[in-house]
């Protein structure tokens, strides 16, 4: 049986637009990432597919930890990486 190498549980990314005026307060928040979750067994392999601009990237910026998530758990080997 395989080890799970790698868990996300309920990941999310939310951009917040700032207003147009430059004052600095967030106008609203885009949602590019809302709640995804999977499981990567050792020696496995995982393909992201969906529509442009639906979170692929960004989810992959987020495991990869070249973005902080908003919110959710990284797991790798057990070691929540999300927050590092």
């Amino acid at each position: 049986m395989s080890e799970t190498l790698l868990q996300v549980r309920d990941l999310k990314m939310h951009f917040p637009i700032k207003e147009a005026a430059g004052l600095g307060r967030t106008k609203k928040v885009v949602q590019a990432v809302d709640g995804v979750s999977f499981d990567l067994k050792q020696s496995a392999s995982l393909g992201l597919v969906g529509e442009s601009g639906c979170g692929k990237s960004t989810t992959g910026r987020m495991i990869t930890r070249l973005l902080t998530p908003t919110a959710g758990q990284i797991l790798f080997k057990g070691t929540d990486i999300a927050q590092l």
